[in-house]
């Protein structure tokens, strides 16, 4: 099986999702509402939730735990992004880790009510939850940018 066979439908909808999530958060200024901005960090906050869950399906963790096949796929395409927040940070464990994806959540939680009533956020958090998205975007839509276009035709 060749890498390009193994491309899914969800590689795209992640890989646009984290691009909008990683823009929003980037260009983030209090009172920008738009409904499609709150849409997306809606959706970002949904993915991170199903890489939690996924996270905590593969490591064999029983409470709290959502299983679903979306939360597989979501920590799939979520994975790299761990790894790279793993080193950033300097992440020791598996907690600080989901710590750290619970403070995107926290984050993208108060961008959205920020946009709706204009209160600032810290930079710093901003720019981590930003990064975070840049990163599976970036690997995603590189990953779909590789994808042939003449096996994507003769696939329809």
């Amino acid at each position: 099986m060749n890498r390009s066979s193994e491309l899914k439908p969800e590689a795209f909808r992640y890989g646009f999702l984290t691009s909008k999530a990683a823009r929003i958060l980037y260009e983030y200024s209090s009172g920008n509402a738009t409904a499609e901005n709150l849409l997306i960090l809606d959706r970002a906050q949904d993915f991170v939730s199903q890489i939690l869950n996924g996270e905590a399906l593969v490591s064999g963790e029983k409470e709290g735990l959502n299983p679903s096949i979306e939360a597989l796929q979501a920590f799939h395409y979520g994975i790299k992004a761990l790894n790279v927040m793993q080193r950033l940070h300097e992440l020791k464990n598996r907690q600080e880790l989901r710590d750290t994806l619970s403070d995107i959540q926290e984050t993208l939680n108060a961008v959205k009510k920020g946009l709706s009533n204009g209160k600032r956020m810290p930079v710093k958090k901003l720019r981590t939850a930003a990064d975070f998205f840049n990163v599976i975007a970036d690997a995603l839509l590189t990953e779909a940018s590789e994808y042939p276009s003449s096996e994507m035709i003769s696939r329809v």
